[in-house]
């Protein structure tokens, strides 16, 4: 599940032959078929979202660049998986289109509400990737059992107790 292979495997499966379409055609019919296997390994390896609680920890300590890379990682994460659910490879969000896609499975409004946490106060921010990514959880249980979301909801709702 190597987000750049990932990619490449889009790029294969968009791309348009520039003369003889013998090599990209026996290419793109490899990746013509997103197999289980690899929804169930992209899933698992972005599903996992660490620490969350310790955006509280970046607005207090008035460290808003952390705040951003945290908060993207995230995003980052939520929209692989919403890739994966689809059976898209997919370029991840470095794509100025990728938002614009449309997703048979996601969560209601998905895109515009991705883009929409980035433009409200942190606390609004964590609320939205958190009701995000309980939503996706959701719709993994559903669509792959074989991932284990019990012990990915426990990761992502655990909060460690401020220092005294």
């Amino acid at each position: 599940p190597d987000p750049l292979l990932l990619n490449f495997a889009q790029g294969l499966v968009d791309a348009l032959p520039v003369g003889d379409a013998t090599r990209i055609d026996a290419w793109k019919s490899r990746v013509a078929t997103y197999p289980e296997q690899l929804q169930a390994a992209v899933i698992e390896r972005t599903a996992q979202i660490d620490h969350f609680w310790r955006w509280r920890m970046f607005v207090d300590r008035s460290n808003p660049m952390l705040l951003a890379s945290a908060c993207g990682d995230i995003a980052d994460r939520l929209y692989r998986k919403v890739l994966a659910l689809n059976k898209r490879y997919g370029p991840g969000l470095k794509s100025p289109g990728a938002l614009d896609q449309r997703f048979e499975i996601a969560p209601v409004d998905f895109p515009a509400r991705l883009r929409g946490s980035f433009a409200v106060p942190p606390a609004e921010q964590a609320a939205a990737l958190a009701e995000l990514a309980a939503e996706i959880y959701d719709l993994i249980e559903r669509h792959v059992p074989a991932v284990d979301v019990v012990r990915l909801r426990r990761i992502f709702e655990y909060a460690r107790a401020p220092a005294a």
